[in-house]
């Protein structure tokens, strides 16, 4: 096997990692909307029929973002403007998404219990924040342009 001779550049990967969350929540999406009865779950101050909607609502939107940022990012990989105001988009798309999911986790998990919804969310808290300490720095603009191009 040879080894790749360039390293790979950003939106490569996250290409790959947008297509696979969109992929996982559209699913989601997909088969809470099938089984719609087994996540209607009575939770005190709020209605179930409500907490139903809302979880659809979140999901909906986390899997539009990430689709959307998916097909940004095969146009940025494709060589069409790769560091311009499309990779500010995507870095965009991808983060709302990615945190619309991290916070769908735990409130699809809250009505089977609610020490487990609050468990899953911190701990979440706590890989983000060890994440963002240990990411490297990607910038939103362009290193190889001028600010105002």
């Amino acid at each position: 096997m040879s080894e790749p001779t360039e390293k790979s550049v950003p939106h490569e990967q996250l290409l790959v990692v947008s297509g696979l969350l969109a992929g996982f929540s559209f699913t989601a999406l997909m088969l809470m909307l099938q089984s719609s009865e087994s996540f209607r779950a009575l939770i005190w101050p709020v209605y179930s029929d409500s907490y139903f909607v809302l979880l659809v609502s979140i999901l909906a939107i986390v899997s539009s973002d990430l689709i959307g940022c998916s097909i940004g990012m095969s146009m940025a990989a494709a060589g069409q403007d790769p560091y311009g105001r499309l990779w500010s988009f995507n870095g965009v798309t991808f983060y709302i998404g990615f945190f619309g999911l991290l916070l769908f986790i735990p409130l699809l998990v809250l009505p089977v219990s609610f020490v487990t919804g609050l468990t899953v969310f911190v701990f979440e808290l706590l890989l983000g924040i060890w994440f963002f300490k240990r990411a490297p720095k990607v910038p939103l603009r362009s290193p190889y342009r001028a600010p105002n191009s």
